[in-house]
This record gives C-alpha cells, structure tokens and sequence, in this order.
C-alpha cells in the first residue's frame, strides 16, 4: 500500500456554452442561447511521480520496479464544484482527461481510477388489490387488498469510465434523492511509456434544466480566455 496526499488544486471558474447543435433548425430565444457564468469551476489536476522511493510496500516496490524499464506512473488529483442556481438544477455532468504521448507512438492510460462508482438506492412501492387469500408470485404469502410490497433498485450518481484508456472520464448524474452541487473529487493513476512527455486536456461537459428551454447541454471553458484546461507530465529525473 502506499499514502499520497496531494494539495487541493486551485479553482478556475468556467463558462457554460450550450452546444450549437442544440439549437440547429430552430429558432431559439436568444436567453437560451446565452453562456451560463459562475456555476461550475475545475481544479487541477495536480499530478506526483510514483517510483520505488515512494513507498516501503515491499510487494508494491516490486511492482514498480519490475515495470521501471518500461513505464512511469502518476498519481493526479482534480477537482470540480457545481454550483447551481435556485431553479436551474444540474441533471448532468462530465469531466473527461484525454492523453497523449508528445514525443513518440506510445499510449498513455489511466491504469486505475477513483471514485470508480457511486449509487443511491431507490425504494419502489407498488400497491396491489388483492383478494383476502390470494398468493402472490407463488411466494405462499397472502396480501390483503391494498398491501404494499416494495423493492429497492440502484441509481447512479457517479461512474468512471474508459479505465485502461487514455480518455479517462467521470459522469455525474442526478438521482430521485441527490443534488449535482457542490465540491467533488477525483484520482486517478496514469500510466507512461518510460520518460516520455504527456499533453494532457481536461473536457467539462454539463446539462442543465433551464427554467423555460427545458434540459440544454453545455461545454466548458475557461472564463478569462478561449484556450482549453491544459497539463503536462513530465519524468523530470528521466
């Protein structure tokens, strides 16, 4: 095992643009074309080199060292708040990393991630008129009429995606009990072709429930200027 903690990253506030392709056809309300500001921000990430000298897991320094010849490993942390307004809520959200090898054909890959899934469970009520000694299901118990019977079913709120990819991502949904709002964080460890350098961009996509235009996607920049989140990984000792 190993114990990492690395800093909060520092917050840029970003711009909500719907989609072009929302609109295509039609003759949308000007308001519903307009950027939505101040309602979501991104961290990070903030990344660490991890090598043998960064743990005394015997089993761990192992690894590493087995995989040195070959590959570097980085622990990155991001970060994202969502802050909704009063009567605009949130229905979706998407953070994506897309990597890439700056000097030669190799592939970058998220070699683990977390929060890996996150769910709310969700009791359903069906109500039945039943006749006093009437089995149900073949169970052998005997509903009177109006009894309920209830099952519980798992809603998403959070999910990784394209584990082993280089285009790791994270969705964000909102569920019947919980909010899209607030701080979320997120880890992941990337894998490198051996001293190599990394180009790294962080993708923010969000949908949300406008009060008179229904659910419109977005995409997300920077606020100060129309460049994408950029990042760089680097073996500096390589």
């Amino acid at each position: 095992m190993i114990d990492i903690e690395l800093p909060d990253p520092p917050m840029q506030d970003l711009v909500l643009v719907p989609k072009a392709e929302q609109f295509r056809g039609q003759a949308a309300e000007p308001e519903a074309r307009e950027p939505l500001r101040h309602r979501i921000s991104i961290g990070g990430p903030v990344h660490r080199r991890i090598d043998a000298d960064s743990t005394d897991d015997a089993e761990l320094r192992r690894f590493l060292a087995d995989e040195a010849a070959d590959s570097d490993f980085y622990l990155l942390h991001l970060a994202c708040t969502l802050r909704p307004s009063e009567e605009e809520p949130f229905t979706e959200a998407l953070i994506e990393l897309d990597l890439a090898q700056k000097d030669g054909p190799g592939r970058p890959i998220a070699w683990s991630m977390e929060p890996d899934r996150m769910t709310d469970p969700v009791e359903l009520s069906r109500t039945f008129s039943l006749g006093p000694t009437l089995k149900f299901s073949g169970v052998g118990v005997d509903l009177t009429a109006g009894q309920q019977r209830t099952i519980t079913k798992q809603e998403v709120f959070l999910e990784a995606m394209y584990e082993l990819e280089s285009t790791p991502s994270w969705g964000l949904y909102r569920t019947s009990s919980t909010q899209l709002r607030g701080l979320h964080r997120f880890h992941l460890v990337v894998r490198t072709p051996k001293d190599s350098v990394v180009s790294g961009t962080t993708l923010v996509e969000a949908k949300v429930q406008r009060r008179r235009f229904g659910v419109i996607p977005f995409t997300a920049g920077l606020a100060d200027a129309p460049r994408p989140l950029t990042f760089e990984l680097r073996n500096q000792a390589g």
